[in-house]
């Protein structure tokens, strides 16, 4: 049900296609075992093989994902790249011992799904404090977010995808 969540608002937002596949293995050499958390960057370098022309690949899990140099991650994408990662894991951890209610958890994976599509159309973080291509450190600022493009985010997409 999330990959379907996460695939209609991608498709809503960016007016594009989405499929839905079928899972997809963790790669080999993913696992920091030190710190029980996935490589976000290896579990792209899987997801990226064999894509050709405009495609796009948003992969969702359930592992708590994360880059050498942070703590954690949402989610990870490269600007203008072809493949994204998305983890689940911290969008339902229990805040104050209340555990979020399965609508929260796919609004916060619906924005972090555009976030990351958003950077795999070409776009960069954005300043305006709503957009949801603003940078979320956390939850608290995750939950501001609207969950669409503010209106300077939009020009630069149609700059970007008119070239």
């Amino acid at each position: 049900m999330a990959v379907r969540v996460a695939a209609a608002n991608i498709q809503a937002v960016f007016d594009i296609a989405t499929d839905v596949a079928a899972p997809w293995p963790a790669p080999r050499g993913a696992v920091f075992s030190h710190r029980s958390q996935y490589n976000a960057a290896e579990i792209i370098k899987s997801l990226a093989v064999n894509i050709h022309g405009p495609v796009k690949r948003v992969g969702i899990t359930s592992r708590d994902i994360t880059l050498p140099f942070l703590t954690y991650v949402f989610g990870e994408a490269r600007i203008g790249g072809n493949a994204a990662v998305i983890s689940t894991h911290r969008l339902q951890l229990p805040c104050n011992g209340i555990i979020p209610e399965k609508s929260l958890v796919y609004t916060r994976l619906s924005k972090i799904a555009i976030h990351e599509t958003g950077h795999l159309m070409g776009l960069s973080h954005c300043k305006s404090s709503r957009c949801i291509m603003n940078f979320s450190v956390g939850l608290d600022k995750l939950d501001t977010l609207s969950p669409v493009l503010c209106n300077e985010c939009k020009v630069r997409l149609n700059a970007i995808t008119k070239r």
